[in-house]
């Protein structure tokens, strides 16, 4: 075969490849233009498509996150409560937020050729939730595996295994929330300066025994007391027993705490005597009695430290609840009960 006759075989072959490249741009056109709608049995986004309308029309609500079961109705005056404890102090952010998400929730993907449920991990669910409304309608919502980028899960509906879905994670990631993570914390009551009387601060007894064999007495409560000429409105003198420790920077940090006074988290609800005695309330480390106003007054005991997050055990006389002080609201508190006027 001669050059030229090559050089005619090369260019030959090279228009045939142009022209195949342009029917396949064709065909992908048409494709485009006449393939079916997603909810017609393809795997395409289906962005357009929302399972459920009114947030409001719910009246219990059932979610398992994989760890635990939490259910929750809506009582007589139409507040969220927790059906385990109805007189938990809930705080139902969280339950409208998930409510928010059902009311939007869209089909990132509809699949209606699904292969096993295996192999989406919903034979056995990450987490389930359930929703019924006043007429006792309910709606089921299964969740699988997350997508390979994390940012999405499948999802089955009612148990139908025909159809399977996928969704963005958030609804799931609000289901992981804990229950005393929905605790509406105790607001404390105005403790500014300006307010307080006394403030009497209580340690433990020693753990050694007196002389004698018995147990020993705690240590004298430490007592600042607020004095105020004629009873003004201004700021306070403080007095230790006799000395005036008004400057102190022990004494001015505890006010300026005091006043900022606010719980982190809820630890325990009504907990048993065990757990109570773990958090260090046999003997809590510190006792703060502030009195304020006209002739109220608030007790605060400290207990121990907690093993994961920062900060110090708390509850409140009569409480029903052990909670976690942040470190910094406790400076000045340390401070006064170790007695550091001086400075």
């Amino acid at each position: 075969m001669t050059w030229k006759e090559r050089r005619t075989i090369t260019l030959l072959l090279s228009i045939l490849g142009i022209l195949f490249a342009v029917l396949l741009v064709v065909l992908g056109i048409r494709y485009r233009e006449n393939r079916p709608a997603p909810n017609a049995g393809t795997d395409e986004p289906d962005e357009a498509v929302s399972a459920y309308v009114d947030p409001e029309a719910y009246s219990t609500l059932c979610y398992y996150n994989g760890k635990t079961t939490l259910s929750f109705a809506l009582n007589e005056e139409g507040a969220w409560i927790w059906t385990d404890i109805p007189d938990f102090p809930l705080d139902d952010t969280n339950l409208k937020e998930i409510l928010d998400l059902l009311s939007k929730l869209h089909f990132q993907q509809t699949i209606t050729t699904p292969e096993t449920m295996e192999s989406y991990q919903l034979d056995d669910p990450k987490g389930t939730l359930t929703v019924t409304d006043s007429q006792g309608g309910a709606q089921t919502l299964a969740f699988g595996k997350a997508t390979t980028d994390g940012d999405s899960r499948y999802l089955q509906l009612n148990g139908d295994e025909s159809t399977i879905y996928i969704v963005d994670n958030a609804l799931y990631q609000h289901m992981q929330t804990p229950i005393y993570d929905m605790t509406r914390l105790p607001e404390f009551p105005d403790l500014s300066e300006k307010n307080l009387r006394t403030i009497t601060v209580q340690l433990p007894a020693p753990e050694t025994e007196s002389e004698d064999g018995e147990p020993a007495e705690p240590p004298a409560p430490i007592v600042l007391t607020a004095s105020r000429a004629n009873g003004a409105a201004q700021p306070a003198l403080w007095f230790c027993e006799n000395s005036n420790v008004t400057s102190s920077i022990a004494v001015q940090k505890l006010l300026a705490d005091l006043q900022t006074m606010a719980f982190s988290k809820c630890i325990d609800y009504r907990p048993s005597d065990e757990a109570a005695s773990i958090c260090g309330f046999d003997a809590p480390e510190i006792t703060l009695t502030v009195e304020y106003g006209t002739d109220a007054s608030i007790l605060l005991e400290i207990g121990g430290t907690p093993l994961h997050d920062a900060g110090r055990y708390a509850r409140l006389e009569d409480g029903d609840a052990i909670y976690l002080l942040s470190e910094e609201k406790l400076d000045g508190l340390f401070k006064v009960a170790a007695r550091e006027f001086e400075r």
